[in-house]
């Protein structure tokens, strides 16, 4: 299972993308500011939706196991 921010591009859509190839379950998390078309990934197999960012991390922090950290992604680290 993969629980990821349900971006569509870069590394959030190429390892969800991965992970579906793989028979992977992808549930997608992402702020209702950001669930705009071209943005999500939409082959997500559950999208939950959150009012904001805030929330959006308790989700992930209570639906994980583990996190993975991506280099690439700068905003990231203001959010952890």
């Amino acid at each position: 299972m993969l629980l990821f921010g349900a971006g569509a591009n870069g590394l959030m859509g190429a390892v969800a993308k991965s992970a579906h190839q793989h028979n992977g379950h992808v549930i997608g998390i992402i702020p209702q500011a950001l669930n705009r078309n071209g943005m999500v990934y939409e082959s997500c197999d559950e999208l939950v939706v959150t009012k904001d960012l805030r929330e959006r991390k308790a989700v992930m922090d209570q639906r994980s196991d583990a996190f993975i950290a991506l280099p690439a992604v700068t905003a990231l680290w203001k959010n952890c």
